[in-house]
């Protein structure tokens, strides 16, 4: 049996496995660096619990049989709420920050030559 891979959603979004070393186990849709959604165990299965959530439309969490499922469940999910998600990635109150700040940090830290690159 093949595994079916989750759909492909904007560059901006990015998939980040679990290490031995982090507090947290399975996987972890970020947009920006901002937790969107997380697939992680429970019980004897998997739970996809939204991190990010939307005030206007709450959504549940969802029991899937596997990571590949949580995973292919939440591009899904992602992919219809691209626009609304880059919405909620940028409010103040988030709890993210802002992606001019990543830009800002980045500055910082350049030569005067690296800074008129960026």
């Amino acid at each position: 049996m093949t595994r079916a891979l989750p759909m492909k959603l904007p560059d901006d979004f990015v998939w980040v496995q679990s290490q031995a070393t982090d507090d947290w186990v399975g996987a972890r849709l970020e947009l920006h660096g901002c937790p969107v959604i997380q697939v992680q165990p429970c019980r004897s299965g998997w739970l996809v619990k939204i991190l990010l959530s939307d005030p206007v439309n709450p959504q549940s969490n969802v029991a899937v049989r596997s990571v590949a499922a949580g995973m292919r469940w939440s591009a899904r999910w992602a992919r219809d709420r691209v626009g609304r998600l880059r919405v909620l990635v940028d409010e103040p109150d988030s709890g993210c920050a802002p992606r001019d700040s990543t830009l800002r940090h980045t500055t910082m830290g350049a030569t005067a030559s690296q800074s008129a690159i960026l």
